[in-house]
Formats: structure tokens, sequence, C-alpha cells
């Protein structure tokens, strides 16, 4: 009689499940919570971003034989046989279930797991054991064998925040499912009954008692034979625990921030931020940036080597980009990232930017051409000079010069201080601020002559937008740090589309490049300790008011890179006793640039700057009678001496 009423029981689940007829079905690869990855240009992993579930989806294909053994062995013997429900275990789980007022033990099938864990969830109740086994047969009609494991296997949970088999295999062997061991294998497949109990990280034994049971499981099913099984059972656990989130460490984390943040603020990822944070750290998203880890590590490198000492010396912000594609290759936004302090995190290559010291005065001497202005023209250029100022306004007192006259090119080359702020004067601040923005600047500049000396805020990448809108001939190409983001399936979800603008003419983007040459390699230059030894180079130097912040932008053909440096805070002055010396653009930020620029254009062909157009902008023949030699630095620099103590000048 108890034969008959198990019998009946099982019949009638069968039965039910056979003529239950559920609203709708999803045989499809459910939109479950994955990891998303950030990739370097050159296809390694920056890091993985996990939302609530760390979960990775991989193919069938990827999963070797030996896991899907053991996990049918243990799971579900007859998988390969049954149409989604077992009446043999049916039977067998009836035969316990009798007198328990319900559906308490398994016999459910991995098809019926599979739409537990997918469809319906764990409801244990008659009615949800019925709903799971109807759906279960229609799913085994709809999709293969396959297809059913794989959804399977991406979706349980493994322990330790692991979902699937991929972020499982990762998480307690620190490899790929696909290279995992039969040892290893039968390990997870045990974990799917006991994902907390017996993960191996807390559970060693356990998890090996459970691997034992899988590997006797395999062997009486002939999955494999004796002697894999005995030389399986003695192999030990190469366990290896995950870093714990908050102490990974990975390549250019102030450049992964700003992707992140770009991702975040784009509302083409979604309508609200709730809907891009989720598909950010929950989309299975693959997002290939732009980032090239050895001029990264070389950036970081050079900055190390001209300011070794992360204690007492100040911060160093680089940005490197490609003038003709706004890549961004390399950025340092800071020395600790991974520190303690509240500020380690603070981007300095970006943020609200830092006062940006003469590396501004080409932006007034491109209005100053594009207004019509020969080269030729001179303007005085002594030590001091007083500007009215409009409006009843105290009288403008400018340092910084150290000639009597000095024609557009000398005046910039040797960054005289007096001379740029007569000609802001005359271009209007308005237009130098308006030609500013053109090129690439991006943060509020107020139209005030002394923008012209520095005194408004620009961030790195912007300086180094900006200058290559002069390397690209007058065509300003917006920074782009992500080249293409693909979804989980592999499918393109966003594609960077190439933008440019002429912003500029390419006659006086050229001849600002050959007059910037000349600020590096020409005679009295501020800019001579960034000379390239191999190659031409074009930049300029900038030092902030109060020597609160240094700074050298340059570029080659290839590469736009803009160097600051300064401390944090933004008040404590680059001169001693904070620095050994008084800190100008032309020494520490010249020397990170070339310590950089050097080891970054190794191997790489050298290429000339495009020629200005002659009529335009004639160059003066010979040397200028006004200009002063190097042998008398002392007077470009306003009366500082260039030795040992001193680095640049004012308004250098």
């Amino acid at each position: 009689m108890r034969r008959l009423v198990l019998a009946a029981v099982a019949l009638a689940l069968l039965a039910a499940g056979c003529s239950y007829t559920p609203v709708t079905i999803v045989p499809e690869l459910p939109e479950s919570a994955q990891s998303s990855a950030i990739y370097a240009s050159d296809g390694t992993l920056l890091t993985t971003l996990h939302g609530e579930e760390n979960r990775v989806n991989v193919t069938y294909d990827d999963m070797p034989d030996h896991l899907i053994d053991a996990v049918v062995a243990i799971e579900d013997a007859r998988f390969w046989l049954h149409d989604g429900i077992d009446v043999i275990g049916l039977v067998r789980a009836a035969r316990s279930n009798v007198g328990a007022g319900g559906v308490a033990q398994g016999g459910s099938t991995i098809t019926q797991q599979a739409v537990g864990v997918l469809l319906v969830g764990q409801d244990l109740s008659l009615d949800g054991k019925i709903e799971e086994a109807s759906l279960a047969l229609q799913l085994e009609r709809t999709l293969t064998k396959e297809r059913i494991l794989e959804l399977y296997l991406n979706s349980i949970y493994f322990g330790k925040g692991a979902y699937g088999v991929e972020a499982a295999s990762q998480t307690y062997f620190g490899k790929s499912v696909s290279e995992i061991t039969l040892s290893e294998a039968a390990v997870l497949a045990g974990l799917i009954k006991f994902p907390n109990a017996a993960n191996p990280i807390d559970y060693r034994d356990r998890a090996i008692d459970r691997r034992d049971i899988v590997l006797d499981a395999m062997l009486q099913q002939e999955l494999i034979d004796r002697e894999t099984y005995e030389a399986t059972l003695s192999e030990g656990l190469d366990i290896r625990p995950p870093v714990p989130q908050a102490l990974v460490r990975y390549p250019a984390p102030h450049f992964v921030d700003e992707v992140k943040k770009w991702f975040l603020d784009n509302p083409e990822f979604g309508e609200t931020r709730e809907d891009r944070i989720r598909l950010l750290f929950g989309g299975g998203l693959r997002i290939h940036t732009t980032i090239d880890p050895q001029l990264q590590a070389q950036a970081e490198a050079a900055r190390d080597q001209i300011l070794p000492n992360a204690e007492t010396d100040p911060e160093v912000g680089i940005v490197a980009l490609e003038p003709s594609t706004g890549r961004v290759r390399a950025m340092v936004g800071g020395r600790n990232y991974y520190g303690e302090t509240r500020s380690a995190k603070y981007n300095l290559a970006m943020g609200s930017g830092r006062g940006s010291g003469s590396s501004f005065k080409p932006f007034v001497l491109a209005t100053a051409l594009s207004q019509g202005m020969p080269l030729d023209t001179r303007y005085p250029a002594p030590r001091t000079a007083t500007f009215p100022m409009p409006g009843g306004q105290e009288p403008w007192e400018v340092t910084g010069g150290g000639s009597a006259a000095a024609d557009l090119r000398r005046m910039t080359v040797s960054s005289y201080n007096t001379a740029y702020a007569a000609l802001m004067i005359d271009v209007a601040p308005s237009n130098a601020v308006a030609m500013a923005h053109r090129l690439g600047i991006t943060t509020p500049i107020s139209p005030v002559p002394a923008a012209v000396l520095g005194s408004e805020n620009v961030t790195v990448l912007d300086m180094a937008n900006a200058y290559a809108t002069f390397a690209n001939s007058g065509l300003r190409v917006p920074p782009v740090m992500v080249d293409r983001i693909e979804r989980a399936d592999g499918t393109i979800l966003w594609q960077h589309a190439h933008e440019q603008e002429r912003v500029l003419s390419a006659g006086i983007a050229d001849t600002i490049t050959d007059i910037l040459v000349d600020a590096i390699s020409g005679p009295g230059a501020t800019g001579n300790r960034a000379r390239l030894p191999d190659r031409p180079a074009a930049g300029k130097t900038g030092t902030g008011t109060g020597h609160r912040d240094a700074w050298f932008v340059g570029y080659t053909p290839q590469l736009s890179t803009a160097v600051w440096v300064g401390f944090p805070n933004a008040t404590t002055p680059l001169e001693p006793p904070n620095t050994p010396v008084r800190v100008f653009g032309g020494g520490y930020p010249a020397e990170v640039w070339r310590a950089f620029m050097g080891p970054a254009h190794e191997g790489q062909p050298v290429f000339g700057f495009a020629e200005p157009p002659r009529d335009l902008v004639p160059r003066p023949a010979g040397s200028n009678p006004s200009a002063p030699s190097i042998a008398s630095q002392d007077d470009i620099q306003g009366g500082e001496a260039m030795g040992p103590t001193t680095l640049g000048g004012p308004g250098a």
C-alpha cells in the first residue's frame, strides 16, 4: 500500500507538470548581473567591476568535459536521459517526503534546478514544484541539454560571492574555468549543494570531503577509471584566495576612475544614473580603453626619477595623448592612490584644475595672430611694468622681463611677462579666453588680464589637449578614454566615433609650433631642460602665482604631454623649506616631461613639424638683437639666476 502511495505522488507530480501551462516562459539567458571588465589598449585587464553579484558568463564550450561530468554525476546522474523530469528521482524523493507536509527533499533534475534559479525561485510548496516541473519539460523541448547546462552553471551560487563557474574558478583557483583540473572541477561540483559550508577557502577539509564524494560518484557512473580516481584523491588543493576588493591594486587607477565617471555621466548608457550604475557594475561589459600600459609605467617612472621622495616631494600630474586622435595614453593623477589619506584618490590631473602660469601665453599668441598681428610686432619688456585698470581698479603691477623690446617670437621663447601683459590688453582678455576654450580648455576662465600669467585654473588633461591642437595644425580633437564597449555577448554597445573641428588656421597653428620649438631649443629658451636629443619638440613653461604651481606642456607630432608639479593643498609654495630649490616650470616639470617623452619615443620614427607659411609670419633672419643669449639667462628670468638653487624663473 505504501509503495502505491509513493508511486501515486510521483505520478501526480509528473501529470500535473505535464498539464500545467504557465503564462510565459523565457528560455533564454536572463539578464542576470555580470561583472564588467576594463581593459587597456593592448587587451590586458586593468580591473573588474563587481556589483551585487560577481558573475562572468562563459559558453558551454569553455567548460571542460570533466567539469560537466562531475556536475552531472553528483546532481543529476540521468540528466542526459530524461526529458526534464526524472520519474525515478521523483519516486525516491516522494518516499522521503511522505508525511512531511510538503516537498522537503530533492529529486529535482538539473533542468528543474535551472528553472528554479532562473524563472520561478526556490518554491518548495507542492504548487511551486508542479510549476517547476512544467517549465522544466518546456525548457527541455526548447533548448538543448548543453544550453541548459550552460544556463545552469552560469547562474548558480558557489559561495564567497561567486555566481557561476567562471567567477567561482577565479575566486578559488585564480584561473579561468577552462583551465581547471579534474580535482578542482570536483570541488566546484561539490559546492552546488553546500556553497557556504564547503567553500575551500574557509573549510578546506569539508571541500576535500565533498570533492571525494563527487569523484566516487564519477567512478560509480564510469565517468572516470579507478586509476584516475585514486590519483585525483591523492592530489592536494591549490587554493588561491582572491584579494579583497578594497585591497585590489591595478594600473592607472586615476584613469580607471575617470572612465567610470565618464560612463556614469553619459546618458547614452541609461536614462538615470541608477540605470547606468546597474549596467556598469552588472552588465557584463567589456570596456576597451585607450591607456597604454607601457606609457603609463614610463610616466610614473619619470615622476619617480625626478621627484623620488614620496614623503616630502611635491605631487605630479601627467597626461599624454595623441594629437591626431585625442586618445589618452597615460594619466598620472597622484602618487599614492591606495594611500589612507582622504585625498589619496583625488585626481590631480583632473579635478578643478590649478593655475596655469605662463603656459597660458600660447593661447594669447594664437589670439593675436588670428587678429592679424604680424609676428615682428614688438612690445616693451622691462623687468617691471604698471598697467592702469578701468573702473577705478588698482593698477596692475607685473614683473618679469629683461629686454627693452621684443617681438612676439622672442617674448614667447623667453616668456616675458611684462610684454605679454601688454599683448593681453591689446587682444582683449575675453578674446584670449574664447581662444583658450576653442583650443580645448573646458574649465571656466575669467576674462581678466591676469589670465595671461596663469591666474585661472586649468586641468592637466585640458592643457595636453589644447596644445595637441597646435600639434594637429589647428584641428581640435576631443580627448577620448574609451575606444569601444562590448556587451557580454560580444556585440558592440558603444564605439568611439572620431571627431575633429577646425578651430585655428593651419598656418597660425604651425607658426605657434615653430615658436614653441624655439621655446625648448632656441637661444634663451625657458624650456631648454625639456629638449629631446633625437627629435624636434615644442613646448612652453609655466609658473603659477606665488610659486604654487609649475608646468611644462609640450608635444611632438605623435604625443602631447602636460606635466604639472605642486602640492595638493594649493597653498604651499614650491620653494624652500618645502622644496630643496625654488621650482619654476623650466625645472622639475620640464625634467619630468623629458624623462617621460624620451623613453616614450624610443623606437618611434622621427617626424618633423609642418613648416609655417613664411608669408604669414616671416621668421626674422639671423638672431634677434633684443634677445638675450643663453649666457644672460638671469635677464630673461627677471633677475633670477639659473643656478643650483633656482629652477626656471618668474613667468617661466
